[in-house]
């Protein structure tokens, strides 16, 4: 999915823009659009400077509403990407719409990716079940914390093989 309107994409193609404003509907005041100027200004610096964003992640900002598009090699730089944006000045929202590049699925990924959570000191492996389809991975069972969810989670993310993760790890203190 990307911009809401076809000018907008439009001027995401054109080599060296990484952020669009779209004004084609009016602005309630001109410091709107000033601002968004500014945002847009403010959000290609942030995602420039962060290391673990890749040059191909583009923004388009409507009433301070950033969305950011594109596509990346790993689930690590999307996270980088929203994280680079989602605290600066006069940005409302941030709909993070960047995929991931399509990969080969594996035939040993779900092993590989048990494996990875059995190494994994703070989770408990056996209370978690992984089932891969393909490129997408669902994790469910219970684990005792939040850390614990987190690291399978991180662990499923690692595969090389892995474009979608869906968590339905339950949480329940013991």
């Amino acid at each position: 999915m990307g911009p809401t309107n076809p000018a907008s994409a439009t001027a995401l193609r054109v080599r060296g823009v990484n952020a669009v404003i779209d004004h084609l509907g009016l602005p309630s005041s001109p410091d709107e659009h000033m601002a968004d100027t500014a945002v847009a200004e403010e959000v290609e610096h942030a995602l420039r400077a962060a290391a673990d964003v890749p040059p191909g992640v583009k923004a388009v900002i409507e009433g301070g509403d950033v969305s950011l598009m594109g596509e990346v090699d790993w689930d690590y730089e999307r996270r980088a990407a929203k994280r680079a944006v989602q605290h600066l000045k006069g940005v409302r929202t941030v709909n993070s719409m960047i995929t991931l590049t399509a990969r080969p699925s594996a035939a040993d990924a779900e092993e590989c990716i048990r494996g990875a959570i059995r190494r994994n000191a703070l989770v408990d492996a056996h209370t978690i079940e992984v089932a891969v389809s393909g490129t997408s991975v669902m994790l469910t069972g219970t684990v005792r914390s939040w850390a614990e969810k987190n690291q399978a989670v991180e662990a499923a993310w690692a595969s090389p093989h892995v474009t979608e993760v869906d968590n339905r790890i339950v949480v329940r203190p013991y």
